[in-house]
């Protein structure tokens, strides 16, 4: 019984280490397909940003997504707009990166922001800002939750939730 007791600790640290070391390694088979994510919510000092998206991780490092964004200022009216950009993905150890190759914006609903105008706005962000990295917290059949490396913007640094 003494032996037992004297070497519970180690079984409970060996325990710990392999089921974290099960988790360590992300491969492409635990991030493919479609994933619902968000609602991401951002609070700036000009306006709260609620961000929601569906993203569909192809087995050619490719991906698609649809994004639709919920702009309240504090001196206007909300808005909304939708997007869909497509791009590569890769996972390096516990690092999801992204970076896009296309982008579309789709529509808003304040009247006064033209499609050209939208297009524009949406690629300077990725001009600025092309490859996406996020630290991967959780990855399951179920649930993907990241956080940002490196945001662009310090109200981006959130940690993100996505669910099949």
């Amino acid at each position: 019984m003494k032996i037992t007791t004297r070497f519970a600790p180690l079984f409970f640290v060996f325990v710990i280490l392999v089921s974290s070391e099960s988790n360590a390694t992300n491969t492409k088979r635990d991030i493919l397909g479609k994933w619902n994510c968000g609602p991401l919510v951002m609070k700036g000092p000009q306006a709260t940003v609620t961000v929601s998206w569906g993203v569909n991780y192809l087995p050619d490092y490719t991906y698609i997504e649809m994004t639709s964004t919920k702009v309240d200022p504090i001196d206007r009216p909300s808005f909304s707009t939708i997007n869909r950009s497509e791009g590569r993905w890769e996972i390096k150890g516990k690092v999801l990166e992204t970076q896009s190759t296309k982008e579309e914006f789709i529509s808003a609903t304040d009247p006064s922001i033209s499609k050209t105008m939208g297009q524009k706005v949406l690629e300077e962000q990725v001009t600025a800002k092309p490859i996406s990295q996020s630290r991967i917290l959780k990855l399951n059949a179920k649930e993907l939750r990241t956080f940002p490396i490196n945001a662009k913007y310090k109200e981006a640094e959130v940690t993100t939730t996505c669910m099949r």
